[in-house]
């Protein structure tokens, strides 16, 4: 007989667990799609600055790149115009790699990228992804 109780309580346990766990499927909601924002530097001689929208407010940011590059510059990243803060990658001449970096504590409905050749004449050309989180 004390087979037959733990038995039956065994089992209400477990259907308790499956009662709770397919009643919080209720609430699943499927994640948001990631969308990438591409941008594209093509004169890289020149100093540019370029804007992607944070329409979501997200609070952090990530990068991927890729192309190539004829001599070294420097990329700064900002939530406005100014720069004042010192966020930004040196890239090195050759082919740039897609290893992603990021930037948490992003605050701001705007991404600005600041290119900055180090030469006049810096040749190639240079796509960012930019996803937020």
């Amino acid at each position: 007989m004390k087979n037959d109780a733990s038995s039956v309580a065994k089992m209400a346990v477990t259907l308790l667990c499956l009662s709770t766990a397919v009643t919080s499927c209720d609430n699943y909601k499927e994640p948001e799609p990631v969308e990438t924002h591409y941008v594209s530097l093509t004169e890289l001689n020149r100093d540019t600055i370029v804007s992607v929208a944070n329409d979501k407010l997200s609070n952090s940011v990530s990068f991927v790149m890729e192309g190539s590059i004829s001599k070294l510059a420097i990329l700064k990243f900002s939530n406005d115009t100014s720069f004042a803060e010192k966020s930004g990658i040196a890239l090195a001449p050759g082919a740039l790699s897609s290893m992603p970096f990021s930037l948490g504590d992003f605050v701001g409905e705007r991404l600005y990228i600041q290119y900055l050749p180090l030469s006049d004449s810096t040749s190639g050309t240079i796509k960012i992804g930019v996803v937020f989180q």
